[in-house]
C-alpha cells in the first residue's frame, strides 16, 4: 500500500517474511534467537524502573550542563561560519575543519553529559545497552 510512496531502492530493502526460514535468510543463526529457529538462547525479560534512577531530571546542576551545551553549540555555529568561507584545500580550510571537528566531537560528548537530566531511564539503560553514548546490543544478555 504503502510502497508507490517510497523510492525503489528503499523498496528493494523491505523484506517481509513469513517462516522461521525465510527470517534466516536475513538474520544468521548466532543472532537469532532459538524461538525464531536460531541458536541465541536469550530471552527478553523486562528489568522494570529502579527508584531514584531519574533524580538527576530535577538537579539545579541541569541548568549548569545545559548552558555549557548552549554554548558549546553557539561556538560551533560561529565555527562554521568561518570554515565555510575558506577553500576547504587552503591551509585555513583545512585548519578550521579539524577545529571544526573537535568541537563536533566536544558538542556529541555534551550531548550524552546532559542527557541524564532531560531524559528518562528507559529498559536499555537499566541492562546497559546504551550506556553514556555508547550503544551494546548484546549487553542486554
Amino acid at each position: 500500500m504503502i510502497k508507490p510512496w517510497l523510492d525503489p531502492v528503499i523498496v528493494s530493502k523491505i523484506h517481509f517474511t513469513s517462516t522461521n526460514a525465510d527470517l534466516a535468510r536475513f538474520i544468521t543463526p548466532e543472532n537469532l534467537q532459538k524461538c525464531y529457529g536460531g541458536s541465541d538462547p536469550w530471552e527478553y525479560r523486562y528489568t522494570g524502573p529502579v527508584e531514584g534512577e531519574n533524580v538527576r531530571m530535577q538537579s539545579e546542576k541541569k541548568d549548569e550542563v545545559h548552558a555549557e551545551r548552549n554554548e558549546l553549540i553557539q561556538q560551533f555555529e560561529l565555527l562554521t561560519a568561518k570554515w565555510a568561507s575558506f577553500d576547504p584545500q587552503s591551509p585555513e580550510g583545512r585548519q578550521k575543519a579539524a577545529e571544526r571537528r573537535e568541537l563536533a566531537q566536544r558538542l556529541g560528548e555534551s550531548f550524552w553529559k546532559l542527557d541524564p537530566y532531560v531524559r528518562a531511564r528507559t529498559y536499555y539503560h537499566r541492562t546497559g545497552v546504551i550506556d553514556n553514548g555508547v550503544v551494546d546490543y548484546q549487553a542486554a544478555k
